[in-house]
């Protein structure tokens, strides 16, 4: 009878909503309360939807009805005043029922997903355990790959509403997930030694005759992508496969712009204000602390 709903998607949905068989084995290994609070408001909905208390009082239009279709002068009923006062009375209760039981709905799931954040870095490196096993097992690969974007993404979204207090960071995240170097930092450590044109092409000095030796992975990429990717790995000893957790990543990100931009402000700066930047501390003292 009442149709209850979840007004956004929740981060508890966000990781369900793919049916990953890794990401399921994370939830029940560091999300139980999450899960268990997902099942009360899955229950909740269900009763909600099954619940048809019958009205109370009388029909006023039924009533007057009658009174018309009777034979000789037509005569009101005296009720009749009662009876739409119980009639409103009704209505009025079962909006302010549905409400009360979206309410509980609501809360519930702000805890369930309020529970997901703070795990977020050890189901990430829970990822990065089950990341050697998987090198030799193409599908499970590509679920963990698909789980790892999944939970970076989570904490992207749960952390955009705090933009202005974030700066950098959340534009430095949002920029992995969703640009084409995500591959860079997120799924090799030491993106640098592997492809050593890599600081240069971030400063836009691209060479298309020497690209990068991995696949360049998307926000999008799919498991056909990332087995593809997996192949790279296996023929590469030298590539580091990880799975970072978010201080780790933002870690990376940091170490790869300062290196784009240390090298490409030390000429400008020198020639434009005679400053010598030799170190990271001269670089702060010119553009500021941050990535």
């Amino acid at each position: 009878m009442f149709n209850l709903h979840q007004k956004h998607p929740g981060a508890y949905a966000r990781l369900t909503t793919r049916g990953n068989p890794v990401m399921q084995e994370l939830i029940e290994k560091h999300l139980p309360e999450a899960a268990q609070m997902d099942e009360r408001a899955r229950s909740l909905k269900a009763a909600a939807a099954a619940y048809n208390p019958a009205p109370t009082g009388g029909d006023a239009d039924a009533a007057v009805a009658r009174a018309v279709a009777a034979d000789g002068p037509v005569v009101i009923p005296d009720d009749l005043v009662d009876l739409v006062v119980q009639e409103q009375l009704y209505a009025d209760s079962f909006a302010r029922t549905e409400a009360v039981l979206q309410r509980a709905l609501d809360n519930l799931l702000n805890e369930r997903d309020a529970l997901v954040r703070p795990k977020l870095n050890a189901m990430l490196a829970h990822l990065h355990a089950m990341l050697q096993a998987a090198l030799t097992d193409p599908t499970r690969y590509a679920q963990i790959r698909d789980a790892q974007r999944v939970l970076l993404d989570v904490n992207v979204r749960n952390t955009a509403g705090d933009r202005q207090q974030l700066g950098p960071e959340y534009d430095q995240l949002s920029t992995a997930l969703h640009g084409t170097g995500y591959a860079d930092a997120a799924l090799i450590a030491n993106a640098e030694a592997v492809y050593p044109r890599l600081i240069k092409e971030r400063r836009g000095e691209v060479d298309f005759t020497k690209p990068a030796p991995y696949p360049v992975l998307n926000y999008g990429a799919g498991a056909a992508e990332h087995r593809e990717y997996l192949a790279w790995l296996v023929a590469s000893p030298t590539a580091e496969a990880w799975v970072p957790t978010i201080p780790q990543l933002e870690v990376r990100l940091g170490e790869i712009n300062r290196a784009v931009r240390a090298n490409a402000m030390h000429v400008s700066f020198s020639a434009e204000s005679g400053e010598v930047i030799r170190t990271d501390e001269d670089l702060d003292a010119v553009l500021g602390r941050g990535f």
